[in-house]
């Protein structure tokens, strides 16, 4: 229980720290156009290294044995190149499913998950593939979906922790 209750304020603070020198570093620093790209792979590693830890978390919290996807595969596939855009929006739309599915599975009394926050995280996610490239359209949508990846973690890790927190009470009756 410990762990779940640190994962999302460190999924969050290192999220929140990329973002910040990436802002520090463009805007305040005036660094040149050249040097912004090693910025943007920077950010992008960054990125990418919370988003395996959180796909990882969020599926080996369910990982009850009939779950069909396991957090390896989840891992797994997501480090193919072309694929990994399609299986990171797969993971995200299948998630909130077989969350509610270990819920009733498990017969554990907690509330079940929405869908709204993934699949505006999914939909979010094409637009900015796109948007981008768009000079001030893509920094505007940029933050927004940073917003709501940051939404996305704290409503996913705060479902995770209440289930782990009946299930404990269960365990250990007083």
């Amino acid at each position: 229980m410990r762990t779940s209750k640190l994962v999302s304020p460190f999924l969050i603070s290192i999220l929140a720290l990329t973002y910040l020198q990436i802002f520090v570093l463009i805007f305040l620093v005036k660094i040149r156009s050249e040097q912004i790209y090693g910025v943007f792979v920077y950010a992008f590693f960054i990125s990418f290294i919370v988003q395996v830890i959180f796909i990882f978390y969020m599926w080996s919290a369910i990982d009850d044995g009939e779950t069909k996807i396991k957090p390896w595969l989840a891992i797994g596939l997501g480090l193919v190149p072309i694929l990994s855009f399609f299986w990171n929006l797969y993971l995200f739309g299948k998630f909130p499913q077989s969350f509610n599915d270990f819920i009733d599975r498990n017969k554990i009394e907690t509330h079940y998950i929405s869908s709204s926050p993934f699949v505006f995280y999914i939909i979010l996610s094409a637009i900015v593939t796109i948007g981008v490239w768009i000079p001030y359209l893509g920094a505007v949508l940029g933050l927004v979906f940073f917003a709501a990846y940051i939404v996305l973690i704290i409503k996913t890790c705060n479902s995770i922790t209440a289930w782990k927190h009946w299930s404990n009470r269960m365990d250990h009756p007083r």
